[in-house]
């Protein structure tokens, strides 16, 4: 195993490649960076440690307000690794009435003074609506840290759009007067490309093709968006020799964690056909499936058609009764393929009884 490495300046460490830095989203130089990777390869650590030494005031957020307000507690602190790092003492609160959260760095001046100084706003997505008025003009970072759900948390109603709200509340008119936006990094683990945010971006095709094609950074200027899959990192490779990684070997949790791969979606199947070898056959909803002309198979697409079969609303559980059991059967036996993720994911939830 690599010796350990020692941390330098703004994110970037003495080995380059070794932890996830933050060189690729400089040279993109977007507003919205959004990181998806492996567990424990230096993303929040990186962006708060900008945060606090490159910026006048940060926004910490995450999705839930049981998740924001565990960081009044030291124990689950996002700032602890750098407090010991860095010799930093910033602590922070949470009052649940108002929603909102707040960073204070603790420290003793040359006249042996404390001094305590106001250095970040926390937030949850879910419970930002309290805070529409106020006024964040001072923020000029964000972390959004952790957006994708873990598998078996609740979804919230709405998620995207309240992202979305926070934005506009944070930089109001800011722009329009010839200021600077406020710049995001928006870090999660690769858990599944099932995500409300990256869904109402229309970004689950993009990073589809990053995968298939082993990219590991996107960038749309034209979207001020930047996005990366890091991969092949010194450190991933390290963590493989460490006690959980032995006990675990390849299964799900490590393709996630180590090899940035969504661990809980399948690919396979998703491909392009040629639509004049089918015609169509049922409507589920905005969903149609099309039965091949002189084969078993079906391709899911939302391409629309005038289908013999049509469901939709409370005709949902009839379909499962009848002809969903018949596909979901070839659907388990590969024979059926898909336009995109996005509409496997679609049909298998509906074809199963979870959407």
């Amino acid at each position: 195993m690599s010796q350990p490495k020692k941390i330098v300046e703004h994110g970037h460490l003495e080995s380059d490649g070794y932890f996830w830095n933050l060189k690729k989203c400089d040279r993109a130089a977007c507003v919205y960076n959004i990181i998806m990777g492996g567990r424990g390869i230096g993303k929040t650590f990186g962006c708060l440690h900008r945060a606090r030494t490159m910026y006048s005031k940060f926004i910490y957020v995450r999705r839930t307000e049981v998740e924001i307000g565990a960081i009044a507690n030291p124990k689950y602190n996002p700032f602890k690794k750098l407090n010991a790092h860095f010799d930093w003492n910033i602590q922070a609160t949470y009052t649940a009435k108002e929603g909102m959260g707040a960073f204070y760095d603790t420290r003793i001046d040359e006249d042996g003074q404390e001094i305590e100084e106001f250095v970040g706003y926390a937030a949850a997505v879910s419970t930002f609506s309290k805070l529409r008025g106020a006024d964040l003009s001072d923020v000029d970072i964000g972390v959004y840290d952790e957006f994708m759900k873990s598998k078996n948390a609740k979804p919230i109603k709405g998620e995207a759009e309240m992202f979305f709200d926070m934005c506009e509340t944070i930089n109001r008119n800011r722009e329009l007067l010839g200021e600077k936006p406020v710049i995001w990094y928006i870090l999660s683990n690769s858990r599944s490309l099932d995500s409300p945010l990256l869904s109402e971006l229309k970004l689950i095709p993009v990073i589809e093709h990053m995968k298939r094609n082993n990219r590991q950074a996107y960038t749309d200027k034209s979207r001020e968006l930047h996005i990366e899959l890091p991969a092949d990192l010194e450190i991933s490779n390290d963590k493989r020799g460490t006690s959980l990684y032995k006990l675990l070997g390849d299964n799900t949790y490590t393709s996630h964690a180590i090899d940035n791969e969504f661990a809980y979606d399948s690919f396979e199947n998703i491909k392009t056909v040629n639509m004049r070898e089918y015609e169509p056959y049922i409507q589920v909803e905005d969903l149609y499936v099309y039965s091949h002309k002189s084969d078993i198979r079906y391709h899911i697409c939302t391409s629309q058609a005038k289908c013999p079969y049509v469901f939709a609303g409370d005709g949902i559980p009839l379909f499962r009764k009848s002809l969903g059991l018949r596909l979901h059967r070839l659907m388990m036996a590969g024979s059926v393929t898909y336009s995109s993720f996005k509409t496997k994911s679609q049909a298998w939830g509906y074809f199963t009884g979870t959407k």
